[in-house]
């Protein structure tokens, strides 16, 4: 829950900044594409936190439970597939270390 929170007011601190620099170059008597270039920038940074939240939030890593063995595969992203075909690889030592 207090992570959730956590992006909730990023997002909603990256949205009030773009919004007040958005709103700083129009009353500057800037040109109206100055304005509206500020404003499209503000709304793509919105976005982009947006997407880097949650590309964070899906990261999964995976470590080999050999002791002594620093293999980790960290997805990000990944399909369903992809995700139990790396997980095998990952718990799997016979696979990525050779012979112990």
């Amino acid at each position: 829950m207090a992570q959730r929170m956590s992006d909730q007011l990023t997002v909603i601190s990256a949205a009030c900044a773009g919004t007040l620099l958005t709103y700083q170059v129009w009353q500057s008597d800037a040109a109206l594409f100055a304005t509206a270039t500020v404003a499209l920038l503000a709304a793509t940074n919105v976005a982009w936190t947006v997407d880097a939240l949650r590309r964070n939030r899906t990261k999964d890593v995976v470590t080999c439970p050999t002791p002594g063995c620093g293999v980790s595969v960290a997805m990000t992203g990944a399909t369903p597939g992809e995700r139990a075909r790396m997980t095998a690889y990952g718990v799997d030592h016979s696979r990525h270390g050779g012979a112990a």
